[in-house]
């Protein structure tokens, strides 16, 4: 569960940093004569050790044991 609010997290920062990415570029090219700074790039949590979110939570994924993967997909169907 952990790796998915923490995918979920970072998923939401970088769909901020798109918003204001795109606000950016709109406003350079309105007002040329304004020194405005681009947004600050999103830093993916050390946890993720270099994988996409895709990659961390397939790893977490394939930790769940056979047995508790029923009861495991019924827990994450009700969040």
């Amino acid at each position: 569960m952990d790796a998915l609010v923490l995918s979920e997290t970072f998923k939401e920062e970088i769909e901020q940093y798109a918003i204001q990415l795109e606000i950016y570029h709109k406003t350079k090219k309105g007002k040329k004569g304004r020194n405005v700074s681009p947004p600050e790039k999103p830093q993916a949590n050390i946890r993720f050790l270099g994988r996409n979110i895709f990659e961390h939570i397939l790893l977490h994924l394939r930790r769940v044991r056979s047995a508790e993967l029923e009861n495991t997909m019924r827990y994450l169907n009700q969040k």
